[in-house]
């Protein structure tokens, strides 16, 4: 496969709903859209939705590294097998030394699209080149978002019609009682079976979080994710003892690179790793962090960005098709709270939270993008490059 094309794209889809936790409001998400074509003709698609309180990364932090840096380099590039293309991502950021090794969404824009690019081009379903299988479902979570009691009802409503027996809700108001409250609306509403967990977007310090996640337990919710600031870690063990066999401590985004996991692997800071393909460098290495937790007695969950795209959502299932053993999923969204998706036939969780992941079974990520709906979707084009017909010839004859 050699990569003849590259186009980079700005996008912003509208949100149907607000969507609210303690560091941020969304109505409408902004994008990042690679496409790669390859001599072939086959095209893959990347996506990446950069949080700078997440990686450091923003908008025009992905735009600038991938225009003036990386596309340049991967154009003309040819892989031959997915042992190749996972040794180049291996090395991403030692050949990229500009680009910081915290900044990983640049990355999964990249190899998201290349891997899917790779499988058109073979003409091989992702899961089959990465030795996975899918199971026949997969169930995912609602998210119920911060928010005053007429607008969380309208979430609570809306996944109990659906059947939904896991919820994600997000915590960490400065009032304990606005917190216990959508709780207990949860709970009243569904019943006593469902799974309740926490997120607090890193709302406490140690004491608090402390405090909090003994009140959090006692009104039975499982686990709280990112309780404190990523900027606390040397705090996360302390709480992890301090609330050890009543809740779980899951990080979010502490947990980054490699190196994240194995500092909190060593110093027993979490329970529970919460992964997400756009943050965590795309689907190779979020495996990697997957397995090296499994490794060591740490559950996973498969978490997601507020506004991904099916792009992001399949590539999270082929992480946890590959991976296993996964207690929970999030996302899977698609025009629940889009506007519109970049595929006409969006990833979108059904009855009971099901998705049936073997529905869609076409090569590299499988889904089929809409050109009509990125352009819907675009705010800009922000790079486009191409091999001349020479430079492929030269290509080719190698």
């Amino acid at each position: 496969m050699i990569i003849t094309a590259l186009a980079l794209h700005e996008t912003t889809i509208p949100f149907r709903l607000a969507f609210n936790h303690t560091t941020k409001s969304r109505s409408e998400v902004e994008g990042i859209i690679l496409e790669v074509h390859t001599n072939s003709g086959a095209v893959g698609f990347g996506e990446a939705l950069p949080r700078k309180y997440v990686t450091g990364e923003t908008h025009t932090s992905v735009i600038k590294h991938a225009t003036k840096t990386v596309l340049p380099r991967l154009l003309g590039m040819e892989f031959s097998s997915i042992e190749e293309i996972a040794i180049w991502f291996e090395n991403f950021h030692n050949i990229f030394e500009s680009i910081d090794p915290k900044e990983q969404c640049i990355k999964t824009l990249v190899e998201i699209a290349v891997l899917d690019a790779f499988g058109r081009d073979t003409e091989k379903p992702l899961i089959d080149l990465m030795g996975g299988a899918f199971p026949d479902s997969m169930t995912y979570s609602g998210v119920i978002s911060a928010g005053k009691p007429e607008h969380v009802k309208k979430f609570v409503d809306a996944f109990q019609a659906m059947g939904v027996t896991e919820y994600k809700v997000k915590v960490g108001a400065d009032d304990w009682a606005v917190d216990e409250a959508i709780i207990s609306t949860l709970r009243n509403a569904c019943g006593p079976e469902i799974d309740i967990r926490a997120d607090a977007n890193e709302a406490w310090d140690l004491d608090l979080a402390t405090q909090r996640l003994g009140q959090l337990a006692d009104l039975g919710v499982t686990s709280c994710e990112q309780p404190m600031p990523a900027s606390l870690k040397q705090s996360y063990p302390a709480l992890v003892s301090r609330v050890e066999g009543r809740i779980g401590v899951c990080i979010d985004e502490s947990l980054c690179t490699l190196d994240d996991a194995k500092w909190f692997i060593a110093n027993s800071g979490a329970t529970i790793f919460n992964l997400r393909v756009s943050k965590n460098g795309g689907i190779m290495n979020t495996l990697k962090l997957g397995r090296m937790a499994h490794e060591h007695g740490i559950k996973c969950q498969i978490g997601s960005q507020v506004g991904e795209t099916s792009i992001l959502s399949r590539a999270a299932q082929i992480v946890s098709a590959c991976l296993g053993d996964v207690i929970h999923h999030e996302g899977a969204f698609g025009t629940m709270l889009l506007e519109f998706d970049l595929c006409d036939r969006p990833i979108n969780f059904g009855q009971y939270g099901k998705y049936r992941p073997n529905t869609i079974d076409g090569p590299g990520l499988g889904i089929d993008v809409s050109t009509e709906n990125l352009q819907k979707m675009l705010s800009s084009i922000s790079w486009e490059s191409r091999l001349s017909e020479q430079s492929q010839a030269h290509a080719l004859s190698l």
